[in-house]
């Protein structure tokens, strides 16, 4: 999906376009092709809806300007604001409204055995059922039309919504386009907004970022410095927790997002490799990464399952961590 926006992006950009015709283009897109079967999707884990998000919020800042420049003013409106400002749909509604009108669709025709199926699987957790259940409770929040059904259970609503589905699939709608079901953008990944100051400046430029990740980008794109972390990495196993990871990028990632120990202790005890032999290094696995990409794998696809090396393990050290990017 977002390989398929960035072919939108020169068109949204286009300043000559009313906003109401590149929102139509957006609608188009999403509603045909970019959420294609998002009706089915029970509750979504949060790293995959903020995917999903960034993605919807990409468009909608590129139609409207707003789009994020350190150093900028552009920088201190957020997703909430973008919506609001411009009476656009947030991305968690568009998956509210998509589950609600396919219930709505399956209650009206009533194909057999499918809402036997849904009624016995609402009270599993994250199951559509129950994903469903919750966005229509949403609705009856919002919707005073909904208030009396607000606490009816999944077969309650369904027996409710069989009465009249095309009326009541009409006034879901409405309540989904409302400002009132997208002032609060639910379940937004949360962004550091960077204002006049950022605070990752750049120490060779002028440039300043938002993130970690987005300096180490900006240092290896613009400046050719690669992240120090790699100096710290040897072989394909951890030194630190003893897992083999069978290929040296595999190891890398893991030491780099420092979700274990392991990126702390292995600054502590020190760089394993100079700068020469870390990019003799790189130049030797260069023509695996290639051959990856030609079969259509990444450069860390599992090469087997990780495994546990036998101790002992290295003393556990104490002390303050310097910073490495760069």
């Amino acid at each position: 999906m977002r390989a398929e926006t960035a072919k939108l992006r020169n068109i949204l950009r286009n300043g000559d376009l009313p906003l109401i015709k590149k929102v139509h283009l957006i609608q188009g897109y999403v509603l045909s092709k970019g959420t294609f079967q998002c009706a089915t999707w029970g509750e979504v884990p949060a790293a995959q809806f903020r995917a999903f998000h960034g993605c919807i919020m990409g468009m909608y800042r590129d139609a409207t300007g707003s789009l994020y420049v350190p150093g900028s003013i552009t920088s201190l409106f957020s997703d909430a604001d973008v919506i609001y400002d411009n009476n656009l749909m947030s991305p968690m509604t568009m998956l509210k409204l998509a589950r609600l009108s396919l219930l709505l669709r399956v209650v009206a025709k009533s194909p057999p055995l499918v809402l036997e199926l849904a009624i016995a699987t609402c009270n599993f957790k994250k199951s559509w059922a129950a994903t469903t259940h919750g966005d229509l409770a949403w609705v009856a929040a919002i919707n005073s039309k909904f208030t009396p059904c607000q606490f009816f259970s999944f077969p309650e609503w369904v027996q409710f919504l069989s009465s009249d589905p095309s009326l009541k699939g009409r006034e879901v709608k409405r309540t989904c386009k409302s400002k009132f079901a997208n002032v609060v953008v639910n379940g937004c990944p949360s962004v550091q907004v960077a204002g006049l100051e950022s605070a990752f400046p750049c120490s060779h430029c002028g440039y300043r970022a938002n993130s970690t990740q987005q300096l180490s980008l900006h240092l290896f794109s613009k400046h050719a410095i690669k992240d120090s972390i790699r100096l710290y990495v040897k072989g394909t196993r951890c030194h630190i927790c003893l897992i083999d990871f069978h290929k040296h990028e595999n190891v890398l990632n893991h030491v780099r997002r420092g979700r274990t120990p392991c990126r702390r202790q292995a600054l502590l005890y020190g760089p394993l490799l100079s700068t020469e032999e870390a990019d003799a290094r790189d130049l030797t696995i260069r023509c695996s990464n290639v051959k990856l990409q030609r079969k259509g794998l990444r450069r860390h696809a599992l090469a087997g399952p990780h495994v546990q090396l036998c101790g002992p393990r290295l003393v556990t050290l104490c002390g303050p961590v310097q910073k490495t990017i760069g």
